[in-house]
């Protein structure tokens, strides 16, 4: 599969050959084509980062450089192959991973906030194996993409909601209104790079996307259990006013990102 496929025909051959006309249709076909530079892991088309990304900047600027990604992802395949031996599928990691979301969440409700860090990291562990799978096993494919990021995104969701409820159940109120906050600023920068490659730009930039908002998440959970028992102390409000920081810088830099390529059509 290519990185860009098109809706519309007009789309298409604006992708395919130079542009013959700016009429509004021809516009509107250009805008239509979705480019995704840098694919899901699930996709097929999912490879290292090349060098026309950091020549735009794609993955670039972010806590964890490309680099560290990489070496991340090459250190994760050994397990990935053990479990593809067993007959475990990408689909059935990205539902488990959903399924220890779900737990983490409710850990977090009864403030139970150091296993509920524990947990949450574990299903983070899913989120790297269930693409790395799949690369395994030769089983990438553009639903497999599509039903992982959809369940990460709603298990990050349900994670936050269970961070809610435990931090006004421990009389946290500061620490409830910041989990929403950081919950409303973390699904902003998934919309936003999802909208950005929907019309044909390129949306992986920022500071933090998913994994390390996943990780602050999880150390700032278990700091806060090691630290203040059920109260959490004032760890957890640290935590989730980083996170909720990072977010919005996040989208910020989308939507400069978006609105530079913008001015370029």
């Amino acid at each position: 599969m290519s990185g860009c496929r098109s809706r519309s025909s007009a789309g298409t051959s604006a992708a395919s050959g130079p542009p013959a006309s700016s009429s509004p249709d021809a516009m509107a076909g250009r805008r239509s084509a979705v480019c995704d530079p840098r694919p899901s892991p699930r996709s097929p088309s999912a490879s290292a980062p090349s060098s026309a990304w950091r020549a735009q900047g794609v993955g670039e600027g972010t806590l964890l450089s490309i680099e560290k990604r990489q070496r991340i992802r090459r250190a994760v395949e050994p397990y990935a192959a053990g479990l593809a031996r067993t007959g475990l599928t990408p689909n059935a990691l990205t539902l488990g991973g959903f399924g220890i979301s779900i737990v983490a969440a409710v850990l977090a409700g009864l403030q139970l906030w150091l296993v509920a860090g524990l947990v949450s990291v574990l299903g983070a562990a899913f989120d790297m194996l269930d693409g790395a799978v799949a690369r395994a096993t030769g089983r990438t494919s553009r639903f497999g993409a599509f039903l992982d990021s959809t369940f990460d995104l709603w298990g990050e969701g349900v994670v936050f909601a269970g961070v809610v409820v435990g931090a006004a159940l421990a009389a946290q109120p500061l620490a409830a209104l910041l989990a929403a906050l950081a919950a409303s600023s973390g699904a902003m920068v998934k919309y936003s790079r999802a909208k950005a490659e929907s019309l044909g730009w390129q949306g992986e930039v920022g500071l933090a996307p998913r994994p390390e908002r996943v990780a602050i998440l999880g150390l700032g959970l278990i700091v806060a259990g090691l630290s203040g028992g059920p109260q959490a102390g004032p760890w957890l409000q640290v935590a989730l006013a980083l996170l909720f920081i990072l977010a919005t810088i996040t989208v910020v830099q989308r939507i400069a990102f978006a609105q530079q390529q913008s001015t370029k059509e």
